[in-house]
């Protein structure tokens, strides 16, 4: 991955592009309308990237960058495996109702990205993973939580989680809330916590 500019200009630039992104769409936003929604000229933003498309890398990098970060304190923390899961995916929950906004804007954005960028897509991707396993095994070596199959219990969460995170542009008949996913994420802490007091 190319490193990231760090000037606070350019971070203008990158916010204000995801918003245009956001709301318009890639495929309809230009860098005269990112410039004008940075408050800079068209040439400004030239100086720091010299297209959309490396705009759009820009905005991937920074985005798994954070996530990186956050991923990092998370599994850092001193709370419980089940608080751990908690701020990770309710975290992760706002940041996707924010970005997508479960749009077809959303939805443009997110095929750009993954032609774009496919291998920050796939970073992405493994970090969620990573990241889950990581939760859910400290859980099982502090013997808190028991799994009967741990892939196979651990590929059934990641199916319930599917709703919580849509494809942006596609429609959930139930339209889960983060209290659902709270509410969710208690059943399996409950279910593992249980199977934990029967092995012990």
């Amino acid at each position: 991955m190319a490193r990231r500019k760090t000037e606070g200009r350019s971070d203008i630039i990158l916010d204000s592009a995801l918003k245009q992104f956001a709301q318009y769409g890639y495929g309809k936003s230009t860098i005269q309308d990112i410039a004008q929604a940075s408050g800079v000229a068209n040439g400004t933003v030239y100086l720091y990237y010299k297209s959309k498309e490396e705009i759009l890398r820009a905005c991937a990098e920074r985005f798994h960058e954070t996530h990186q970060e956050f991923s990092r304190v998370v599994l850092a923390s001193e709370k419980s495996p089940s608080g751990k899961l908690r701020d990770y995916l309710c975290n992760r929950y706002l940041l996707w109702q924010k970005e997508t906004n479960n749009s077809a804007a959303g939805s443009d954005l997110a095929q750009a990205m993954i032609h774009i960028a496919p291998e920050i897509t796939e970073a992405e991707q493994a970090l969620w993973l990573a990241t889950l396993k990581a939760i859910l095994k400290e859980g099982e070596k502090k013997e808190l939580y028991h799994f009967e199959s741990f892939s196979k219990e651990l590929k059934i969460f990641l199916h319930c989680l599917i709703g919580f995170f849509p494809l942006p542009g596609a429609s959930h008949p139930l339209s889960p809330t983060k209290q659902d996913l709270i509410e969710t994420l208690e059943w399996f802490d409950k279910k593992w916590r249980t199977h934990a007091t029967f092995k012990n």
